[in-house]
């Protein structure tokens, strides 16, 4: 069963940390994004507990954090070990703190705040193994979909930055949902803290995440939930889903069609939030497809999918790019492939590539089947190989420009 997560990271003492205790972090009032305006306050997480009302709650701090504080702030009342409280105190003064002595504020915090509460050391971050720690320490305290709610506000200098980093890490290994993503800043001009929510920034990664997939795969299906989430129109999304489902079945110019009805919605009608700063680059891509025939159109894909390694499906998209250059009014392109084979339309290179070209798809295909054409099996025997004889074959098959090698 998932848990939502309160993750709140502890600074260094802003005003001279006092022997007893007492008060050493700015108390001020923060003003949320809703407007609301809370009571003067040392920390921001102390707040979000109420507000967000976590199943659990995550203290991340360092050798010299403020952690007395934040236990005297929230254990109002109830007994705790004051012993150990001292402790903790002149060990923070010195950036001491272990691990082991936190063990004991854990129980009165856990009572006082009605959920269990972890304390978790963490160092400064300086080193990138310290820093790969920190995501190590987090993902053992990370359920499988817990939803997190990060406060970003107290961590000094680089944490923050690495805590929400670590919220991309916890998405991937953990399945975790990242609700909020609270940041708090003092404004000397009111005296106020003002708080964002940045979880919509991570987004971005998602959205360079499915560019990427896009731009090996070919797939803007990757992209339908991402768009959907800002606002697109349901004839946006709908097109794309399409287009997505005829390239996997190879239905390209299908998939083309709705392609190009999704890059004009984009451009007709741009989405909300961060899908409105990368739309225009997935409209270019699609724009890609925009050449005058369907011979130029699978040209272009099969180069694509080429450079990105897709050896399977540049070699179908090359071969019916080969087809479609080749393909008379009133031809069915199965008929333009056995002509091909048959040695009836093309002259005998453009023959011999293609013909070459669709023994090494079968080659790729079907593995297990001996293959007859020696010459398709040397191109198999290395990456380097097969993707310097299927280039070779491009630019006998495919041109710039449409064609007729009838």
């Amino acid at each position: 069963m998932s848990d939502k997560l309160l993750i709140t990271i502890l600074g260094r003492p802003i005003l001279p940390r006092p022997r007893e205790g007492q008060a050493s972090y700015r108390r001020i009032p923060y003003r949320f994004p809703d407007g609301t305006l809370t009571e003067p306050l040392p920390f921001l997480g102390a707040e979000l507990t109420k507000r967000e009302d976590p199943d659990r709650l995550i203290v991340l701090g360092t050798s010299g954090s403020i952690w007395e504080e934040f236990f005297l702030e929230s254990v109002i009342s109830g007994e705790y070990d004051e012993d150990a409280l001292s402790a903790i105190i002149d060990a923070a003064r010195e950036k001491r703190v272990r691990q082991e002595q936190l063990k004991p504020l854990q129980t009165s915090l856990s009572l006082a705040l009605g959920r269990p509460v972890d304390l978790l050391l963490i160092s400064e971050g300086r080193t990138r193994k310290e820093q790969l720690d920190l995501l190590t320490a987090l993902a053992d305290h990370v359920g499988e979909g817990d939803q997190l709610v990060l406060d970003l506000t107290h961590g000094m200098r680089h944490l923050p930055v690495l805590l929400l980093l670590a919220a991309v890490y916890l998405r991937s290994i953990r399945n975790a949902r990242i609700q909020s993503a609270y940041y708090g800043f003092y404004d000397p001009e009111t005296d106020e803290g003002i708080v964002f929510d940045l979880a919509g920034l991570l987004a971005l990664v998602d959205w360079v995440t499915a560019l990427h997939a896009f731009d090996k795969d070919g797939d803007p299906g990757v992209f339908a939930e991402l768009l959907q989430a800002d606002g697109a129109s349901a004839k946006a999304v709908s097109a794309l889903r399409a287009a997505s489902y005829h390239g996997k079945v190879l239905q390209h110019e299908r998939a083309w069609t709705q392609e190009r009805t999704l890059a004009n919605e984009l451009h007709g009608r741009p989405p909300d939030g961060v899908s409105g700063l990368f739309a225009p680059h997935l409209e270019s891509r699609l724009a890609d497809k925009t050449g005058s025939g369907p011979a130029l159109r699978l040209s272009q894909m099969a180069r694509r999918h080429l450079e990105h390694g897709n050896y399977d499906r540049a070699i179908l998209l090359g071969l019916a790019a080969a087809r479609a250059s080749c393909q008379q009014p009133g031809t069915r392109l199965k008929e333009v492939h056995q002509k091909i084979m048959d040695g009836e339309v093309g002259d005998n290179e453009f023959v011999g590539a293609y013909n070459l070209l669709y023994a090494i798809r079968n080659c790729i295909a079907h593995p297990e089947e001996p293959q007859t054409n020696r010459e398709a099996n040397r191109a198999m025997q290395s990456e380097v190989d097969l993707r310097s004889r299927i280039e070779s074959l491009f630019g006998i098959l495919l041109k710039d420009k449409e064609h007729s090698n009838i």
